[in-house]
């Protein structure tokens, strides 16, 4: 089963064509012959070249994906909103929370892509370090509960192993970043969040 970008914007649809229909970052595989196949395939493709940049067709491990529904039987897309969802189609849903759970339109939400994210430092995050805002539903329903729990998680990891800082780079520690935020911020688009 893959999963459609579903690009809501203009900024976010001019990546379609590089970086492939469908994102890499939730996939399933039936376990028997046919999965097994395909998945086989698409290791390969990915080992023989995976460019972290648009390249002679490939993008990373995704758009090896687009090959798969005309090489292997019982390819699916899955039709669920809250499959997969992301900063990329994000703007296109209506994000609420209803019956107990964040709902995407009328999906329920099953998997967020946290994809430019920022940790910097355990209470300072960049809920998007892109070119669009996130927007309030969605950061109020989506990502502060996250950020609430990726919290306790590092003020636990930091409890285990004082001094920890894998993962966390502080913002003050690089003066292009701080440019950047206060253009972001100025621009109105800035996603700080003290959590």
């Amino acid at each position: 089963m893959l999963t459609d970008h579903r690009f809501a914007t203009p900024e976010f649809a001019v990546l379609a064509a590089p970086s492939g229909r469908y994102n890499a970052g939730y996939i399933a595989i039936r376990n028997g012959a046919e999965g097994h196949r395909a998945l086989a395939w698409w290791t390969e493709r990915c080992l023989e070249f995976c460019p972290n940049v648009p390249t002679n067709g490939a993008c990373g491990d995704q758009k090896y994906l687009e090959q798969l529904p005309a090489l292997f039987d019982g390819i699916r897309v899955s039709a669920c909103k809250g499959l997969n969802a992301g900063p990329w189609n994000i703007e296109g849903y209506r994000v609420a929370a209803r019956d107990g759970a964040v709902r995407l339109d009328d999906d329920e939400l099953l998997l967020f892509h946290f994809q430019g994210l920022q940790i910097y430092g355990a209470r300072l995050f960049d809920l998007y370090a892109g070119h669009m805002k996130v927007p309030m539903e969605a950061a109020r329903h989506i990502y502060h509960p996250y950020l609430r729990r990726l919290r306790a998680a590092i003020e636990e990891l930091r409890q285990a192993s004082p001094g920890f800082r894998f993962g966390i780079d502080p913002l003050f520690k690089h003066p292009l970043r701080m440019a950047n935020q206060a253009r972001r911020l100025a621009l109105g688009i800035s996603n700080l969040r003290f959590a």
